[in-house]
């Protein structure tokens, strides 16, 4: 992991949401779409938008907005297949909560579903509550 570099967004631009619709093709099955991308990115206050590469790859990203004064959303986010279990999603989270803390946020929150259970594992092991769950119908 000692090799990973963090590259930082911090505005919707159309350049963000091409990079986040190639990841989100990489890493999901399926992807979300360049309108749901679009339309949870415009207008959001302090987007933070990273990117992990290793050498030239980009092997992970990790994307959030402001939620409230207080809270910062950790919305979407992933590591490619060959680069998972190396330490990578930690490094994003670690590094997105330090930029947001650093931003004023007392909190963070985030969403996941039990398919994805290494995400769900590490954002307990990093600290994060439980604070509901929803039942599909």
């Amino acid at each position: 992991m000692s090799d990973i570099v963090i590259e930082k967004f911090s505005e919707y631009t159309p350049e963000l949401v091409a990079r986040v619709l190639e990841m989100e093709q990489k890493v999901f099955d399926p992807p979300l779409s360049e309108e749901i991308v679009s339309k949870e990115l415009e207008g959001r206050k302090n987007i933070l938008a990273l990117f992990a590469f290793s050498q030239d790859v980009c092997c992970g990203y990790k994307i959030g907005f402001q939620h409230s004064p207080e809270i910062f959303y950790s919305w979407i986010g992933g590591v490619l297949a060959a680069y998972r279990r190396q330490g990578i999603a930690t490094k994003l989270l670690e590094t997105q909560h330090a930029m947001v803390k650093a931003l004023g946020y007392k909190f963070v929150r985030t969403s996941t579903r039990n398919k994805y259970r290494d995400m769900l594992l590490l954002i307990i092991k990093l600290g994060f509550d439980v604070t509901g769950v929803q039942k599909k119908l």
